[in-house]
């Protein structure tokens, strides 16, 4: 005859798992991963979570194989840096000083992994020199030119510079890679001068 023959409430003693009900004797099945009553668990394979919520504690997620559909792309919640691969992950280089030629110019470059990135970039001159007028900015996948793929979306070019605009910006773009990619920022004036520039990026996801 099956059941539990105690009653729990005015149970003194231990109760072997033996005496117990076989259905509590029986062990759970998670995933691929039979999991005894008072057992513990720590690696459970084929397993599907559903509207799961992390109210507490560090998730450390870890995917080794496998195709995954929807992957976990954690940022940050600190005053710090979302680290590599996760979104919100942000890349920059900065040059104090190059000479900026009449032709197109690597002032700067940065690499970026696979993902989905939004780009920005701005050159200027130090001034001072006479004749120069016109100042062009791009950012290139080709290095030393103003073509390359995404530049033609983003190049600022034929700047006018003055006293108050002495130099040009890449307006923020979006570029979507699938495999690790160097990124230059160019940059030409009509008569060769000192400059600097920046280049960033943020992934996105």
């Amino acid at each position: 005859m099956s059941g539990v023959p105690y009653t729990f409430a005015t149970a003194t003693t231990s109760i072997p798992l033996s005496q117990l009900d076989v259905n509590f004797a029986t062990n759970a099945t998670l995933g691929n991963t039979a999991v005894g009553l008072g057992n513990t668990v720590t690696t459970v394979g084929n397993l599907t979570l559903g509207n799961v919520a992390i109210t507490s504690g560090t998730a450390n997620v870890t995917i080794t194989g496998g195709s995954v559909a929807n992957s976990i792309v954690l940022g940050t919640t600190a005053g710090d840096n979302a680290s590599a691969g996760y979104v919100g992950e942000y890349v920059d280089s900065y040059v104090s000083s190059v000479t900026v030629n009449t032709s197109a110019t690597n002032l700067t470059s940065i690499s970026l992994t696979a993902g989905d990135w939004d780009i920005y970039g701005n050159a200027q001159i130090n001034g001072g020199t006479v004749g120069a007028t016109t100042m062009s900015v791009g950012i290139s996948t080709t290095s030393g030119s103003f073509s390359g793929t995404n530049l033609a979306k983003s190049a600022a070019n034929g700047c006018v510079l003055s006293a108050s605009a002495t130099g040009g910006a890449v307006v923020k773009f979006r570029v979507n890679i699938t495999s690790t990619t160097t990124y230059y920022l160019v940059a030409s004036v009509n008569v060769a001068n000192a400059g600097y520039g920046y280049i960033c990026a943020r992934r996105m996801r």
